[in-house]
């Protein structure tokens, strides 16, 4: 009953392509490993190509809550930029908890944008589909990174009564999982809208319900609503349950955390803790929420008392410091263990933030790539909006470092990479200078000399660009008497040289010098006194 019978480890490494109209390849189904009819049946049904235009990894094949399936395949996503176009999507591992995803689900850091999770669609493909609502059901000891969800419409509309008798239990919703059993959920951002109505809710920015695992890294900037009784409410995680969760390094910068229902609680990070929850690095704004955990209950704990820290501005230099385990005194930051956090327009989580609108925002950073930019720096960065195009408008270009540098007004997305269109910004990107070579051509005009009195003259010239000469050149010197005039220029090898020719490599030119005439000065006083004695005179003197 585990998709470890029906899928080969090889092959569930698989990279797995998503596309517009849904994840539609999370199939790689090894063949040859199929052990029976059942396990066939299963890898057709839930594991096929495509179904509805939406994510297909559920299947209405389970019969009984008494039958456990674990997807156990992992995915990359491959695309540029996934626009879901608000289809009707199931959540993978659907359900109350018979389905639950075990694999690695790598999002690449790839915007999905216009997720649309309603639980009204999902009853009405199984009933039960509607109990643990988001882009993953639930998950058991699986990894979900670097997801990026921006502008999500997840609502839930049922309560636990409708799909369970356990009135100990809750809907659990989260824009990345609604029920996190165990595992890992780590540098995912979600933007967008999360509504929730009726009692008995856990919503949560990132998780809805968690009982184990670690949830770091993460940015919600979702706006949450809920309308019922006996809801709890998190800018992270709506319930902490039973064992022991560890948020880490998580921020809620959203505009609105609502709980309007009775007998419920909300919290900047969690709503409600049962069991245990250590909170470290967690930020939260105060004018979303007055605490950062809304309750906990008699069998519940906070480890070490720290239930996060509130600001109405989160986006602070001392907290990007503390989020990347670095240490925060007297104005700086040392000892940073990560980059993953950093100040811009508001609080910047692995390069993606959000504007006043909540609209998803990229850093794009510029690197001199052994350049230096005017003002000193290595790298500048700008943001962008999703789909705009990326360019250097109101950039200043990097100077070089060295003579053999010259900047070629081109860019590219890999440091030692060829010049690229730039394209738009999808996802954040840093972009390097690319740099023309520059080879140094040497003049000497030893024995003579230049105008100025030196022997040497060098000058920096760029790949395939002309060899120009931009100094005065030597005309003339005197040695022994002797008067020798520049007549050109020779190579290495001797030979003179007509055209220098384009830069390929370093060159020295010399200078040629030629014997300039003497003539023979005779006087002739024409028979009347002594005449001055002949002399040898130089050319023009």
């Amino acid at each position: 009953n585990t998709y470890k019978d029906t899928v080969s480890n090889e092959m569930s490494k698989t990279i797995a392509g998503l596309y517009r109209d849904g994840i539609e390849e999370i199939s790689a189904i090894a063949e040859k490993k199929k052990k029976n009819v059942r396990a066939q049946a299963i890898a057709k049904e839930i594991f096929s190509l495509s179904r509805e235009d939406a994510i297909r990894v559920t299947s209405a094949i389970l019969k009984s809550n008494d039958e456990k399936v674990w997807i156990d395949l992992n995915a990359v996503v491959t695309a540029p930029y996934l626009d879901m176009g608000g289809k009707p999507f199931i959540p993978i591992a659907a359900g109350s908890g018979a389905m639950m995803y075990k694999g690695v689900f790598d999002g690449n850091g790839v915007t999905i944008s216009n997720l649309s999770v309603h639980s009204d669609f999902l009853e009405s493909k199984a009933y039960v589909y509607g109990q643990n609502v988001g882009m993953f059901g639930a998950i058991s000891g699986g990894t979900v990174k670097n997801l990026i969800l921006d502008n999500v419409d997840i609502q839930a509309h049922g309560q636990v009564q409708d799909y369970l008798a356990s009135a100990n239990s809750f809907v659990s919703t989260g824009a990345i999982v609604g029920w996190l059993n165990s595992g890992t959920i780590e540098g995912c951002y979600v933007s967008g809208n999360v509504d929730t109505y009726k009692k008995g809710q856990a919503v949560g920015g990132i998780v809805g319900t968690a009982f184990n695992g670690t949830i770091k890294n993460t940015l919600s900037v979702a706006t949450i609503k809920v309308a019922g009784d006996n809801a709890f409410v998190g800018g992270i995680a709506g319930r902490v349950k039973s064992g022991t969760v560890k948020i880490e390094s998580s921020v809620y910068d959203g505009s609105l955390l609502q709980n309007t229902g009775n007998d419920g609680a909300m919290g900047g990070l969690v709503g409600l803790v049962t069991s245990k929850v250590s909170i470290v690095d967690g930020y939260y704004d105060s004018d979303a929420a007055t605490g950062g955990v809304g309750t906990v209950d008699a069998s519940g704990s906070v480890i070490g008392d720290n239930t996060g820290v509130g600001n109405s501005v989160v986006n602070q230099e001392e907290y990007v410091c503390l989020l990347n385990k670095g240490t925060w005194n007297n104005g700086s930051c040392t000892g940073a263990k990560t980059n993953v956090w950093s100040k811009h327009t508001n609080i910047t989580n692995q390069g993606i933030t959000k504007d006043s609108n909540g609209n998803i925002l990229y850093v794009i950073n510029f690197d001199a790539n052994g350049g230096s930019f005017p003002t000193g720096v290595s790298v500048v960065s700008k943001e962008l909006r999703l789909g705009e195009p990326i360019n250097t408008q109101g950039l200043d270009n990097p100077n070089p470092t060295s003579n053999s540098m010259v900047f070629s007004n081109k860019w590219s997305f890999s440091k030692n990479g060829e010049p690229e269109n730039l394209g738009n910004a999808y996802k954040p990107v840093t972009i390097y200078a690319y740099w023309n070579k520059a080879y140094k051509i040497t003049f000497l005009s030893e024995p003579g000399y230049f105008p100025d009195g030196t022997l040497q003259k060098e000058i920096w010239v760029e790949e395939g660009k002309p060899i120009e000469i931009d100094f005065e050149l030597p005309t003339e010197y005197k040695s022994d008497g002797k008067k020798f005039y520049f007549g050109g220029w020779i190579n290495s090898a001797g030979n003179p040289v007509q055209v220098l020719g384009a830069a390929s490599q370093e060159t020295s030119f010399y200078a040629a010098w030629t014997d300039a005439p003497t003539f023979n000065v005779v006087f002739d006083n024409q028979d009347h006194g002594t005449a001055p004695q002949a002399q040898q005179v130089l050319d023009k003197e």
